[in-house]
């Protein structure tokens, strides 16, 4: 049983970091700690479950997908002040995903994923109106 303060954090943190030097490359598939650990939680903190779930190799391939999105938004904020605000509130989301939940089990993240993705299909002729 998780007990303390920290929401159980101080007995999650240590054991994820254990599970990680155990499978540092290609991790315990998607969900895996939840899975593995014996304690049916998640980490609760996006880095981490992505280093278990998926390894480094993997961790780097979701970092790369999230560099693109965070792009995306960018060129988004160009022209349209609406995706000011979704970038403010995925900001938002990204930071309590540090701390608090599963990224996996998070339907704003996954909306806020899926907006940055179709960012890139603003057509040519709608970006030169806003030049």
């Amino acid at each position: 049983m998780l007990g303390g303060g920290g929401s159980g954090r101080e007995e999650i943190y240590p054991l994820a970091i254990a599970m990680f030097k155990n499978k540092p490359l290609f991790g315990y598939d998607p969900m895996g700690f939840l899975c593995a650990s014996g304690i049916k939680t998640y980490p609760h903190n996006i880095f981490l479950e992505l280093l278990l779930d998926y390894g480094i190799i993997g961790t780097l391939g979701w970092l790369i997908f999230f560099y693109f999105i965070v792009k995306n938004y960018i060129v988004k904020m160009k022209y349209n002040n609406l995706s000011d605000v979704v970038a403010l509130l995925f900001i938002s989301n990204f930071i309590e995903l540090l701390v608090s939940g599963s990224f996996m089990a998070n339907y704003q993240f996954w909306f806020f994923i899926g907006y940055g993705v179709g960012v890139e299909n603003i057509p040519k002729i709608q970006r030169n109106k806003f030049k």
